[in-house]
């Protein structure tokens, strides 16, 4: 009876096993039809070790369903070779990772460049073929990643083959390629209708960019940018990109204010910045930022300025007063902070899931709140906590009162660091883990 349903019909049904790995093998077991169905599902994103334990007359039946393919590191690297001959007619998805082979071993990846690929994803080492004449040919291909100076191209060839791939909306050419990326390249990728994402390792003056964004409308259609600027080229930049979803930056100097502009990107859903160099943050720069009312991720790191004003708990409450969407905050600036702050955080922004920030923080106050401060929190790093900072009684009973405190008060959470590491600290992480079954502390 089952082996006559309608063949999408039996095909919606075993797919509601997407996640059920034992029924999917039962599944195998009713017939040959109904295998078929349950190894399309079973074998879409399986681990490379998984198609290289099949022994090597029946792994192209289980290549032919394969989605994604993953590849990590050395050991899974060593699999190239055995998959050269395969064929992946489904595969849209790789990941090739940082691989070293040995004197006699070389690099075969053009079996996983097939018609139906979207993302292609590169770190290895060189190639022997010429991947980016096979990716023309994959008239989906949607996002491309390259990290490795790959023999023969340039920006000239990038160009050549943006122009042919007119599919591509996201492209990411981190550090290791940053030689192969100049002002053409950066002009012709401001100007590219339909690229959404992109990012570049090579770092950008402000001459770089200003002419890289004359003449109307660049980056029309850009959601999520990944760049490193010098501090002037800030504001030229958040002038072009208004719209903009989710904004990364690497800024290399200290010479102008960043913040500022960057208020003015009131579309932002993340906004991660990172100065190399010591930067003076005021109150008045964090304040400008607290019209971003969408955010759902605030990442920032500054070199601590010794010689800076340490911002305080009324400052950063201000910033963060209208953040109701945030899920993630790294604040990483000079500040003193009380458990005044922390608190105020989970009244505003109920829906937190990550947290870190510097700071010793007397956590007693939180025991006069009945309702857990932090429902979502999954992630907090802190430097210290304390129950009482005049309190001296055993290490083992403030560490376990500063633990109920915190799974009461958070009650989802599965990684806590304490960064300084201090005999209480390490206490209390250890207590953790015992009640809560939480191994994993980052």
């Amino acid at each position: 009876m089952a082996s006559q349903l309608p063949p999408d019909i039996l095909h919606q049904i075993v797919e509601c096993l997407y996640d059920d790995v034992v029924s999917l093998r039962s599944a195998m077991r009713v017939n040959k039809t109904w295998a078929e169905h349950a190894i399309s599902i079973l074998w879409e994103k399986p681990p490379v070790s998984a198609l290289a334990a099949v022994t090597a007359d029946r792994r192209q039946r289980y290549a032919r369903q394969i989605c994604e393919l993953d590849f990590q590191g050395d050991r899974d690297g060593q699999k190239h070779a055995h998959f050269r001959a395969l064929s992946f007619p489904r595969l849209r998805r790789v990941i090739i990772d940082l691989f070293r082979p040995c004197r006699d071993q070389k690099l075969w990846v053009g079996q996983y460049i097939q018609p139906a690929l979207e993302d292609f994803t590169f770190y290895g080492v060189q190639p022997e073929e010429d991947i980016l004449t096979r990716l023309e040919s994959c008239v989906r291909l949607r996002k491309l990643v390259i990290n490795y100076p790959i023999d023969g191209m340039n920006a000239a060839r990038l160009l050549e083959f943006f122009e042919k791939r007119k599919s591509v909306t996201d492209i990411v050419l981190p550090a290791l390629v940053s030689d192969v990326v100049n002002n053409q390249l950066v002009a012709y990728l401001a100007r590219r209708p339909g690229l959404k994402t992109l990012e570049l390792g090579r770092p950008l003056t402000h001459r770089d960019l200003t002419t890289a964004l004359e003449g109307p409308h660049p980056f029309p259609n850009i959601v999520t940018l990944d760049l490193v600027v010098d501090s002037k080229a800030v504001a030229p930049l958040a002038e072009a990109v208004g719209s903009i979803r989710s904004l990364t930056l690497l800024i290399r100097d200290s010479d102008y204010g960043v913040l500022p502009p960057l208020g003015t990107l009131v579309e932002l859903r993340l906004l991660d910045v990172a100065l190399e160099g010591e930067m003076l943050v005021s109150a008045e720069d964090l304040l400008a930022l607290r019209g971003l009312r969408h955010l759902e991720s605030f990442k920032i790191y500054l070199p601590e300025d010794l010689g800076s004003h340490p911002l305080t708990d009324q400052d950063v409450t201000k910033m963060w007063a209208g953040w109701r969407r945030l899920k993630y905050l790294e604040l990483y600036v000079n500040c003193s902070l009380s458990v005044a702050a922390l608190i105020d955080l989970a009244e505003k922004c109920p829906g937190l899931v990550g947290c870190e920030m510097p700071g010793s923080f007397d956590l007693q106050a939180w025991s006069e709140i009945p309702l857990a401060l932090f429902p979502n929190l999954k992630h907090f790093v802190i430097d210290a906590a304390h129950v009482g900072y005049f309190y001296e009684g055993p290490i083992m009973e403030r560490a376990g009162k500063l633990v109920s405190l915190i799974i009461r008060h958070a009650p989802r959470l599965e990684e806590l660091h304490l960064r300084d590491r201090t005999p209480l600290d390490k206490k209390v992480v250890s207590m953790f883990q015992k009640r809560t079954g939480q191994i994993y502390n980052a």
